[in-house]
């Protein structure tokens, strides 16, 4: 198994969309604006722990995965 390691603020991100929306990432840490939000969702996205419905983004289960969640 393959341990997945997250930035802070990548956890703080995938974390409080699961614990608050149901999955659905609609917060980013005060630190975290404009581009540098584009830059996090790519990263995550790329490392499939994210993907979007085409208006959204939401945590996959690689993503509840990385947190050591259930899904």
């Amino acid at each position: 198994m393959t341990t997945i390691t997250l930035t802070p603020a990548q956890h703080a991100i995938l974390a409080y969309a699961i614990e608050h929306h149901g999955g659905r990432i609609e917060w980013f840490p005060e630190h975290i604006k404009g581009g540098a939000r584009q830059k996090v969702l790519e990263g995550l996205a790329n490392r499939a722990l994210i993907t979007t419905d085409g208006n959204n983004w939401f945590v996959t289960a690689e993503g509840y995965d990385a947190l050591g969640l259930p899904r």
